[in-house]
């Protein structure tokens, strides 16, 4: 049985797990200052910061985590609904203010599987 996928149901701690290595905690100062840098409504930068952390960080883990973070994103970005601003806030990442978190997260799926999303 056809089971809807709303909000409520997305997995969000894999979506933080994509992002954590943006906290201003996780960053030693070198890695602070260049993200610091970025400016995050250009996207070349953004896919370059990501390709850089995020895609590496993800291929290294194992394949059940790839997946339910793979799930958990396309859900995501499928959703009509998902507030991804609730995922952004609950990291302090040392950007400027993301004015359009979705697109964030659309950039991240670019970076890690090479195709814009079409959910």
């Amino acid at each position: 049985m056809f089971q809807a996928v709303t909000a409520k149901t997305i997995d969000t701690s894999a979506l933080l797990s994509l992002i954590k290595d943006f906290d201003t905690e996780m960053l030693n100062d070198e890695e602070w200052d260049r993200l610091n840098k970025v400016d995050p409504s250009d996207e070349a930068e953004l896919l370059e910061v990501f390709n850089e952390s995020t895609v590496p960080e993800y291929r290294a883990m194992d394949s059940q985590s790839q997946d339910l973070i793979k799930i958990s994103l396309k859900q995501a970005l499928a959703s009509s609904d998902f507030n991804f601003a609730t995922i952004l806030d609950s990291v302090e990442m040392p950007f400027e203010p993301i004015e359009n978190p979705k697109r964030f997260f659309s950039l991240l799926w670019l970076a890690l599987f090479k195709d814009d999303f079409s959910g």
